[in-house]
């Protein structure tokens, strides 16, 4: 279980470095993770092939969202957290181990055990 926002970022910046590319979880959109740094991660797509950076503060954000206990969706993060990039940035918590994904609802929550 996650305890705090820098125990999640360092989770994420793992799951990161083990990926060269995440694929959006709705439409299949590729990402592809070209460096990991302290500030974020930078990230290429069609629309930005020179890479683009996804502040750390988008992941601060998530995990603030993921600690109210509720599932999130995409649009939520975007809207009531001022999450850009909030495709990529769900598509890449959602692989952490202690995130559960919920493709029906299409939101992602954390998992307490």
């Amino acid at each position: 279980m996650i305890v705090d926002k820098e125990e999640f970022w360092g989770k994420v910046v793992n799951k990161a470095k083990e990926l060269e590319k995440v694929y959006t979880l709705t439409q299949r959109k590729e990402n592809k993770i070209m460096s990991v740094i302290s500030a974020g991660i930078v990230v290429a797509t069609t629309r930005s092939p020179r890479g683009e950076l996804v502040p750390k503060s988008m992941f601060d954000s998530t995990f603030k969202a993921l600690s109210s206990g509720k599932p999130i969706s995409q649009q939520e993060l975007l809207d009531d957290y001022n999450v850009h990039r909030s495709a990529f940035v769900m598509s890449l918590v959602s692989q952490l181990d202690d995130v559960i994904y919920d493709p029906m609802q299409k939101t992602i929550r954390l998992k307490y055990e």
